[in-house]
């Protein structure tokens, strides 16, 4: 729909500018994520596994090039709905820690 309004409204190169947008937009998707990524790896595996991480993602990147859409689209859902396991032990093993908080209780003792 945006290629078609940029095309009515600026010709052929309408194309062309929403190509260069998604491809900027996608290129800083990507680095975001990796650095999202990259500072968890560090808190939870240590520096050492960063190299570790840095490979797994070109290679992602370079499979996912490979693949269709709609399957690195489903990859993506997949993968972001996962993140939720995690998260869901995090609220499980503060839920002690957000009560007594709640309650008024100061949690920096031990």
């Amino acid at each position: 729909m945006a290629q078609a309004s940029f095309s009515q409204a600026f010709g052929s190169f309408g194309n062309t500018f929403v190509a260069i947008c998604l491809t900027f937009f996608a290129f800083s998707t990507i680095i975001g994520w990796y650095f999202f990524g990259e500072s968890n790896v560090k808190a939870l595996f240590g520096n050492k596994a960063v190299k570790f991480y840095a490979v797994i993602v070109v290679l992602c990147i370079i499979i996912g090039s490979f693949l269709k859409v709609e399957l690195v689209w489903n990859l993506s859902d997949l993968l972001n709905a996962l993140m939720v396991f995690p998260n869901l032990l995090a609220l499980l093993a503060l839920s002690g820690v957000v009560a007594k908080a709640a309650h008024g209780e100061d949690i920096t003792k031990k």
